[in-house]
């Protein structure tokens, strides 16, 4: 057991430090790196533990257990960075987090209190069993909490995707990916982690199978935010918020009218997508169409998702790959498809591809091959 957790936090410091001290880093890297190496400060208390000094640094196993409520927050405030959301210190979650900290500083003052003996029994406990019911109630709490947590991320997560959509006709979905993978893998890896301590003793959890898990967990998190160019510097950051930052409330500020006159709005609107193809301009967004065709933002929305039962994202990349389907058989010879893919609005050749496959069920080079055999 202590071999596996000395393992595992060596493993976690090469990963704190891998992205703590990168250049130019950004804060959101900053915060990944605290998140692996939170855990870190338990298994160094594990260590503690397991090679017989408990007795002697008590005080930094009740230390690793408030910095452990950390945790949660912290993955919380990473989702809101990427998906737009402020972080509020009133926050009531945060409160309670404080509540659930004082606690466990509350149980260290009454353990400095004890007669040795009871000490003894109850350093004894952490190790062997039975474990002490305060730090057993500590625990519960601790995974309690973060469940809770990472079910409001997961859900701001849900809600940002669905405002994108409907807001932002280019957006880098390769990275909301990411943000919905990694909160999906730490909400399953919690409720393995309560499904652990309810079927086993909590010092097999705490000692052996944590340690396991968490090794896995986090070097996919590393892998696939490297792989996914989620690892920003200051600047990549900064653009990529810029990229994705939703207008104003509007959308949500005002009750659509009543749809009487929604499908003469509705062809009004597929005919200057069609005249005037708004669409070929990459940065185009719900609030600038809704300005060039003179409809209220919410009116709009209201005619894109009830009248043509789509949101505002993928309507905007069917018309572009409709246009790029032209092009492909008119310019194909002469410019390349990178050219292509710009000239119908899209931002890159990823997301071209993304959406000619999804609207058409063919790549552009299939579909360039199927209408040249035809």
């Amino acid at each position: 057991m202590l071999i596996l957790n000395v393992i595992t936090l060596a493993n976690l410091l090469l990963l704190f430090s891998l992205l703590y001290f990168r250049k130019n880093n950004s804060l959101p890297n900053k915060i990944l790196a605290l998140i692996l190496i939170n855990p870190g400060i338990n298994f160094l208390s594990n260590i503690v533990v397991l090679s017989g000094y408990f007795h002697v640094f008590p005080w930094f196993y009740f230390f690793a257990q408030c910095t452990c409520f950390l945790f949660a927050p912290l993955v919380y405030i990473y989702v809101c960075m990427f998906t737009g959301n402020k972080v509020s210190i009133r926050n009531p979650l945060f409160l309670i987090t404080a509540l659930c900290i004082s606690m466990v500083l509350y149980f260290a003052v009454e353990f400095a209190f004890m007669p040795r003996a009871e000490q003894l029994v109850y350093l004894n406990g952490v190790l062997n069993e039975p474990y002490p019911d305060q730090m057993a109630l500590a625990n519960g709490l601790f995974i309690i909490m973060q469940q809770v947590y990472f079910t409001v991320a997961a859900y701001k997560t849900y809600r940002y995707k669905k405002d994108i959509n409907q807001l932002l006709s280019n957006f880098d979905k390769t990275r909301w990916e990411y943000i919905y993978r990694f909160i999906v893998i730490i909400w399953v890896l919690n409720l393995i982690t309560i499904t652990l301590y309810i079927s086993l003793p909590m010092v097999q959890v705490e000692y052996i199978y944590l340690p396991l898990v968490l090794t896995a967990i986090y070097f996919y998190i590393l892998t696939y935010s490297f792989n996914q160019n989620s690892v920003f510097t200051k600047s990549d950051y900064e653009e990529f918020l810029d990229e994705n930052r939703l207008p104003a409330a509007e959308l949500h500020a005002e009750k659509p009218k009543p749809e009487e006159d929604l499908e003469e709005l509705k062809e009004h609107l597929l005919t200057f997508l069609s005249e005037k193809e708004p669409f070929t301009n990459q940065d185009l967004t719900l609030e600038m169409l809704a300005e060039q065709i003179q409809l209220p933002i919410n009116r709009l929305s209201a005619v894109i998702n009830r009248g043509l039962n789509k949101n505002f994202y993928d309507l905007i990349n069917e018309n572009r790959v409709e246009k790029s389907k032209k092009l492909l058989k008119e310019m194909v010879q002469e410019n390349t498809i990178e050219y292509i893919a710009y000239e119908s609005g899209f931002n890159s050749r990823a997301s071209f591809y993304r959406a000619f496959k999804k609207h058409t069920g063919l790549t552009p080079t299939q579909y360039l091959n199927n209408a040249q055999a035809a």
